[in-house]
């Protein structure tokens, strides 16, 4: 006989098909983050509204649940030298534990995988220097690092938030750095390192630069084209500014200062021409720290010299005890003579065009020579070289012997009287009845 039929029910529970991940394959850089996210599908059933999910593991195996949800994000290090591949693996799941039946979750046959490539960080930058360290506002400097990672390069930066690039490698030009203070300012410019591979170093360097104010406006002259004489020197002076110091130059851009302050005297200045002579200073301001303006010309203009007096009789002739009246002139107008005792400085004998000296003894044997010296002045107050004047001063002639030095007559008698004398022949003598006059 058979026995009795007892029914029991079946719950077929639907397959969970392979689900794709997207993307496959991301690179990143070592600490940057990662993301994948996932796409569901059921056969045998739609897609149930609730317990379904997404399981990320570390191997295939499913050992470590690295993340449960449909995008799994997270972050890799790589503290080598050369790039880490990393796998991740992610399976589908339906958890039925909310059936009354026995609970299950059931898998996907098969995991779908993805992978990051993870790049090591370069080398930090190292040696990081500005050279020049101290500019004048708008110059620039040169920077530059090393690094240990090969074929790397660099990244520099005018902010610490490195929003504003000013270029990559090294050495690089900065570019212009400006100060519109008055004192000196600190720029501090970053750099990081930046690999092939597109990672940039975990730190970022600084590099100090001190940018010192400079001078918009050049030196204000107190005074340009300036006239002066042949032989003279003048002094030049600028008007106080916003300069520190100032100076002085006899080229537009280049040479050692002349002299430093507000105020420069110029060398003795010459023209040994027939027209007026320019002859240009230069000064440039210094503000602190030392920048310097551009430099501001200062003419001088040099007057020709003056031709020497000429003096009448030149050279003169008197005999002992007398004197002699000399004659200047020029072809100057508006002149003033002026005679002198030394062709340098000395003691002023007389002011006008005719000079007569006292009477010159010669109590030598020989004639002497005085020399007396004339200068002009013209109407711009210009001063001449001094003319030598020459006096020759011939010795004091012997008394003439008279033969016989006593005569001795009677009334209404005559004598004959002989004058003689040392210098021999040529001497015309003259004959007085009083001893002077």
């Amino acid at each position: 006989s058979q026995s009795a039929r007892r029914a029991h029910d079946f719950l077929i529970k639907p397959e969970v098909v392979d689900i794709t991940p997207t993307p496959l394959f991301d690179t990143i850089c070592s600490g940057e983050s990662f993301s994948f996210t996932s796409s569901s599908g059921v056969v045998n059933g739609s897609n149930p509204s609730t317990g379904y999910n997404y399981l990320w593991f570390d191997d295939i195996s499913g050992t470590t649940n690295l993340h449960t949800g449909a995008t799994y994000s997270d972050t890799r290090t790589n503290a080598t030298t050369g790039d880490i591949t990393e796998k991740i693996y992610l399976y589908g799941a339906i958890d039925y534990s909310d059936l009354t039946i026995s609970s299950r979750v059931c898998f996907t046959a098969e995991a779908d995988s993805v992978e990051v490539l993870i790049h090591p960080l370069p080398s930090d930058p190292t040696a990081v220097t500005a050279t020049p360290n101290s500019i004048c506002s708008g110059e620039s400097v040169s920077l530059s690092a090393n690094t240990s990672t090969p074929g790397a390069t660099f990244i520099w930066y005018r902010d610490a938030a490195k929003t504003d690039t000013i270029g990559f490698g090294s050495p690089i030009n900065s570019g212009a750095l400006t100060n519109g203070g008055i004192l000196p300012a600190t720029r501090t410019l970053y750099v990081e390192t930046f690999s092939t591979d597109g990672c940039a170093s975990a730190s970022t360097e600084s590099v100090n630069v001190t940018v010192n104010p400079s001078l918009v406006l050049p030196p204000v002259a107190l005074a340009n084209n300036i006239l002066v004489c042949n032989g003279d020197s003048v002094e030049l002076a600028v008007t106080l500014g916003t300069a520190n110091q100032y100076y002085w130059y006899d080229s537009p851009a280049s040479g050692t200062p002349l002299d430093s302050g507000t105020t420069f005297t110029t060398p003795v200045l010459s023209n040994a021409g027939v027209a007026n002579l320019a002859v240009i200073y230069y000064v440039e301001g210094a503000a602190v720290g030392g920048c310097r303006s551009i430099r501001t010309p200062i003419t001088v203009l040099v007057r020709p010299a003056l031709d020497i007096p000429l003096v009448n009789p030149n050279p003169a002739s008197v005999c002992s005890g007398e004197g002699v009246t000399l004659t200047a002139s020029s072809v100057a107008s508006g002149t003033t003579f002026r005679w002198y005792d030394a062709e340098f400085n000395g003691t002023l004998l007389h002011t006008g065009s005719t000079f007569t000296t006292g009477p010159i003894t010669n109590a030598t044997a020989l004639p002497i020579v005085n020399t007396y010296y004339v200068e002009v002045e013209d109407a711009n107050g210009c001063v001449s070289l001094r003319t030598p004047a020459i006096v020759l001063t011939r010795p004091a002639l012997d008394v003439p012997l008279v033969t016989p030095p006593v005569a001795t007559i009677c009334a209404g008698d005559s004598v004959e009287l002989t004058a003689s004398s040392l210098l021999g022949t040529g001497v015309t003598f003259n004959w007085y009845t009083v001893p002077v006059g």
